[in-house]
């Protein structure tokens, strides 16, 4: 599922957000067995969790309102760094939420248009074009990937949350 949503944060205010390098990013995911591609890369992010003043929390909660229990966190990949091909296993949510893996959307939303060097899969497929504000998702173990092979930083809002009327309680 694609789509967009009106930016309401400048690019400019996106390096500022305080961002925590991540010691053990792997945890929370499941690789895709691609032989020695994870020893080729430097597979790290960037994160700032929970959801960053610069952002409008009930603009958000308009805009996906499909979703209840939502979780955010803001990532800026540096060049050099990439997340390949992965599923994720969502355990932070999962303990929180009790919610079954088949009911949580992930919602990935672009915060700057696309540079060079900078890529996204689902599902093995290349998200090959983007604009501040646009998004895609995936429900529950969709194989995806996050790529800066370019020279400026890549920043992106992650969403998740339960889809209404899925969730186990």
């Amino acid at each position: 599922m694609r789509g967009h949503i009106t930016p309401h944060w400048t690019s400019g205010q996106l390096p500022f957000v305080n961002y925590e390098s991540q010691e053990n990013i792997r945890r929370g995911f499941s690789p895709i067995d691609y032989g020695d591609v994870y020893s080729q890369v430097e597979v790290s992010m960037d994160i700032h969790k929970g959801l960053h003043p610069v952002f409008d929390m009930l603009k958000l909660e308009e805009s996906f309102s499909w979703l209840s229990n939502m979780m955010y966190a803001v990532h800026c990949m540096k060049p050099g760094c990439a997340l390949p091909e992965h599923s994720d296993k969502y355990p932070y949510f999962i303990k929180t939420t009790g919610a079954d893996i088949n009911s949580i959307q992930r919602i990935i939303v672009f915060l700057e248009d696309k540079k060079p060097g900078h890529r996204f899969t689902l599902n093995g497929v290349d998200l090959d074009n983007w604009i501040a504000g646009d998004w895609i998702s995936w429900v529950g173990a969709d194989r995806h990937g996050a790529y800066n092979e370019g020279t400026e930083n890549r920043y992106t809002l992650q969403v998740t949350g339960i889809i209404r009327g899925l969730n186990p309680t």
